[in-house]
């Protein structure tokens, strides 16, 4: 989902922006950057990447989206807030979960911290106009596919994040295993063929219907 937010983003049409997508896993970084920039450069924004094993992020920010379940990461969104910075913590953190929070600045810089429990219709109906108007690229998310026979393995390698990005799966291909795009060219090289500069397509998912069944 958090490459889906630096998409959105970036192709929200706000020049100008500037963007640090921040990941401990360099590997999801490059994947991340390699698809993000194009989108950028076309919006008139900058998008960077950062490593916080490696780099200390340097704030402050205006709107921070916390991706992950963990309570100081929460925290450390309040410390790199910049004035009326909005907060948005996406990732379910259970009711359970206590940390320590910095209200001072909370209050000082104005923030509002709010979360969602998923989107209205509304919601879908306005992110499929952008779709169709070519505003918003989401099948640059797309990451690996696979027909039924590879379903297991395509929710293994969510669990363990041995991809990048999403996984669709084709309910109609019964026999197709998880095929991560990068491997099309030597299992499927037709359909790699059909990629738009290495991301998922309707031509590729048109070919890819027609071959693997």
């Amino acid at each position: 989902m958090g490459q889906m937010h630096v998409i959105r983003d970036l192709c929200a049409g706000m020049p100008g922006l500037v963007m640090t997508a921040v990941d401990f896993d360099d590997v999801r970084l490059a994947s991340l950057l390699e698809k993000a920039r194009p989108m950028a450069k076309a919006n008139q924004s900058t998008i960077r990447i950062l490593n916080p094993k490696k780099e200390a992020l340097q704030g402050p920010f205006t709107y921070q989206v916390v991706m992950a379940p963990i309570g100081v990461l929460v925290a450390d969104a309040i410390k790199h807030s910049a004035p009326g910075s909005l907060i948005n913590i996406f990732a379910g953190i259970p009711a359970n979960v206590k940390h320590e929070l910095d209200l001072d600045t909370y209050i000082q810089n104005r923030c509002f911290m709010f979360g969602t429990s998923g989107s209205t219709i509304r919601d879908m109906k306005i992110v499929l106009g952008k779709v169709v108007a070519g505003k918003l690229d989401t099948n640059s998310s797309v990451d690996a596919v696979c027909g039924m026979a590879g379903a297991l393995e395509g929710l293994a390698a969510v669990e363990n994040r041995t991809l990048a990005g999403k996984i669709v799966i084709y309910p109609v291909l019964h026999e197709l295993g998880l095929v991560p795009l990068n491997t099309l060219p030597q299992k499927l090289p037709t359909v790699a063929a059909k990629l738009d500069h290495g991301n998922w397509s309707l031509a590729a998912e048109r070919e890819l219907l027609k071959v693997a069944k």
